[in-house]
């Protein structure tokens, strides 16, 4: 029996310790074409009141560049005067846009031109 215990406590002692692996599910919308005003995270009702959607913005990918642009608003319904959170050009492709910032006013976004762009986010 001691042999055991000392068996177990030799391989916790030199065990190699594990890392936490981030296991997230991200929504995703992906386009190919140019959109005007394309909510993602919009308003909702809960009885008679309207909540406006929060979450977090995680990445922007340029999977196929074209001339153009793609813009992320923190707002649900209009792309004026509101916080501007995505990239402006798509025409390269680079490596994923990474944010992971907080939206607090919905999210949508404005595109032009034909690259694929894929947004990866969640709304809370």
């Amino acid at each position: 029996m001691k042999k055991i215990i000392l068996l177990v406590a030799l391989l916790l002692a030199f065990s190699i310790p594990v890392m936490a692996v981030d296991m997230d599910v991200w929504l995703s919308s992906n386009t190919a074409t140019a959109d005007t005003t394309v909510p993602l995270c919009a308003q909702y009702l809960v009885g008679t009141s309207t909540v406006t959607a929060r979450g977090v913005i995680h990445s922007v990918v340029v999977s196929s560049p074209s001339a153009g642009g793609v813009t992320l608003y923190n707002s649900s319904w209009t792309a004026t005067g509101v916080q501007n959170i995505g990239p402006d050009n798509t025409g390269s492709t680079v490596a994923p846009y990474n944010y992971d910032v907080v939206f607090t006013n919905g999210l949508m976004y404005t595109k032009t031109g034909t690259a694929n762009v894929q947004i990866l986010y969640q709304c809370y």
